[in-house]
């Protein structure tokens, strides 16, 4: 390895080659991401491993004001910053554009989506719908979307950043994060994949049949599969059709949360 340029000589048959880094491995940056059924990608959040705000935080804050930069001493999400988030961008943004009321907000199971504060906050205008468990595969827009294609963007940018002649032989870290988060979020347009993931999940237009049922896991596949079967019926994916006066979505639902 050159100690000056930072490049490793290697044969063209080593498939991996390890790169020493300076930075601390270990620390945890969360990056919350909100996309609605209008084709909107929302300002995100980004949580940082702090007790205390270090001074250059504010300045990043002040280059974007619409983002919500908050701290948890690990760097996960919790309870307090997701409560944050909902405060200062998705009712911020309802209010703004004069969205009709209440909105439908989907969010998986995490720990951090259930606080009662948070079911306070938003029990006038927000419905916060969490997802039944083992379904964010097929019914949540962000993972049947986009979420691949934004990591491989994301490794992508981080390349190119690296490569740069002011960044060469820096290290990604949290006073820089953003900056590269910012270029990720302007890199393509995702209107379109964000509007066939919500079609794709069934959620808008609202279609009960066009869920991928097939990708559901097996344990609960089955006895799906056995109570449409009683009914006259079968789940064989997104061209299902339904026995007359058979509401197969209420009976997938039922068969994950019962």
């Amino acid at each position: 390895m050159a100690p000056k340029t930072g490049n490793v000589i290697a044969s063209k048959r080593i498939k991996n080659l390890y790169e020493i880094k300076a930075s601390n491995e270990r620390e945890n940056i969360t990056v919350l991401m909100t996309f609605s059924a209008d084709r909107r990608t929302l300002p995100p959040m980004v949580v940082l491993p702090y007790k205390r705000s270090p001074n250059w935080l504010k300045s990043v804050q002040n280059k974007k004001l619409d983002w919500v930069l908050g701290k948890t001493e690990s760097g996960w999400m919790r309870g307090e910053t997701f409560l944050q988030y909902v405060k200062d961008v998705l009712k911020v943004l309802i209010s703004k554009n004069d969205v009709k009321r209440p909105v439908l907000f989907f969010v998986d199971g995490h720990a951090s989506h259930m606080s009662l504060e948070l079911s306070n906050f938003c029990s006038s205008n927000i419905i916060l719908y969490a997802l039944p468990p083992n379904t964010t595969h097929i019914l949540q827009p962000a993972d049947v979307g986009d979420f691949k294609g934004i990591k491989s963007d994301y490794k992508n940018i981080l390349n190119e950043w690296c490569k740069r002649p002011g960044s060469h032989g820096s290290t990604m870290n949290k006073k820089n994060f953003c900056d590269v988060l910012e270029e990720l979020l302007n890199y393509k347009d995702r209107t379109t994949i964000i509007q066939n993931a919500f079609k794709k999940c069934g959620l808008f237009p609202f279609a009960p049949y066009a869920v991928d049922y097939s990708k559901c896991i097996q344990n609960a596949l089955e006895p799906l599969n056995a109570t449409v079967s009683d009914l006259g019926g079968d789940v064989r994916g997104p061209n299902v059709e339904a026995p007359d006066g058979v509401d197969i979505w209420r009976v997938f639902w039922r068969s994950f949360w019962w």
